[in-house]
């Protein structure tokens, strides 16, 4: 039996590894997801797209390598995501919807003030952002 009926999945701070399953793309009613806190890997599952309902989605914090954020999930519904977006990090994650990007390790995010929620990022200093949107 699937949990198509979850609107919130947290799993924070649970120290999980690997790879985040696919068939997450299954809970189509999620709302919010958050995976922080957790030593995931690889790429994040192409059914991420089916999330169409998602609102929140939290990534920051993790293990993940030089992977991009499926432009998929960048919908107009998308209030909040959140990764390490900093590409002095050997963990930086390619995001064109981020709406906070991440220090890896804090909790220092910097939100993104983007009306197109396309990014050019420029790197000031390790825990400082100076973010502008293309217009």
């Amino acid at each position: 039996q699937t949990l198509t009926n979850l609107i919130h999945l947290d799993l924070s701070h649970n120290d999980l590894k690997g790879s985040v399953p696919m068939e997450i793309g299954k809970l189509t009613n999620l709302q919010e997801l958050d995976l922080s806190w957790n030593q995931f890997e690889d790429d994040l599952p192409l059914s991420l797209k089916d999330l169409k309902l998602l609102k929140k989605a939290y990534f920051n914090n993790n293990e993940f390598k030089n992977i991009t954020i499926p432009t998929s999930m960048c919908t107009s519904h998308l209030e909040i995501l959140k990764s390490d977006c900093n590409p002095s990090d050997h963990n930086y994650v390619k995001c064109q919807c981020c709406t906070h990007c991440c220090l890896l390790g804090t909790d220092n995010c910097e939100e993104v003030v983007s009306s197109k929620r396309s990014l050019a990022i420029d790197h000031v200093t390790k825990k400082r952002w100076r973010l502008r949107g293309n217009m």
